[in-house]
């Protein structure tokens, strides 16, 4: 089983203004350092869905499994929330002869409200008989807050305002010359206690 992310966000949660903003640095800093400030915006919010086990921004994965769900529960529990939708070709298998085939949409419901997303059968269907082989199913998905920097939590937005901060002013792996400290309290306390891992396998 596997899931990476196939496209990522076209915005990011926080703007270039707003960490400029944040470092309290110059027009001139900013505009001189605006590649490096970038790149680590993008490392901070990629982060921070790392340890929330989130997806902020719209974008799409693909969660490959070796079966579909049996048993009482039938109920694909889908990775990084929140989820947004699936795709019309958003669950495809190998079946029993080989072949790769996609599951009729009409043949399944995609509940976005809960956390995390499920994905079940519709009334009075059930998921067909894959071939036993790893990976024979393929989920794809789109998963976030939504399409704009708006839609993002502001506590999650400051935290990866502070990561981005913490990574400009400790630009190397080593602090030589200083006391070692702690990771900053704020850090810690909008890092997420919650873990929706346990509802998912992947």
């Amino acid at each position: 089983m596997g899931l990476r992310r196939t496209t990522d966000a076209t915005v990011e949660p926080v703007s270039l203004p707003e960490v400029q903003a944040h470092l309290r640095i110059s027009d001139d800093i900013a505009a001189r350092e605006e590649t490096l400030l970038r790149r680590l915006i993008t490392a901070a919010r990629q982060q921070v869905e790392d340890w929330e086990w989130r997806a902020h921004i719209s974008q799409t994965w693909q969660w490959k499994l070796d079966a579909f769900p049996t048993g009482d529960d039938p109920a694909f529990y889908v990775p990084r929330p929140r989820l947004i939708s699936l795709p019309s070709t958003g669950i495809q298998y190998v079946d029993t002869a080989g072949a790769t085939q996609t599951v009729d949409a009409a043949d399944y419901l995609v509940d976005a409200i809960s956390e995390p997303g499920r994905v079940v059968p519709a009334y009075g269907e059930s998921w067909p008989t894959p071939r036993a082989q790893v990976n024979a199913v393929t989920v794809t998905f789109v998963a976030g807050y939504g399409t704009t920097p708006e839609t993002v939590p502001e506590p999650t937005r400051h935290l990866i305002l502070l990561l981005v901060a913490h990574y400009y002013e400790n630009r190397e792996p080593v602090n030589i010359g200083n006391v070692a400290n702690e990771i900053p309290l704020g850090m810690v306390l909008l890092r997420p206690v919650t873990d929706v891992r346990a509802l998912v396998a992947v």
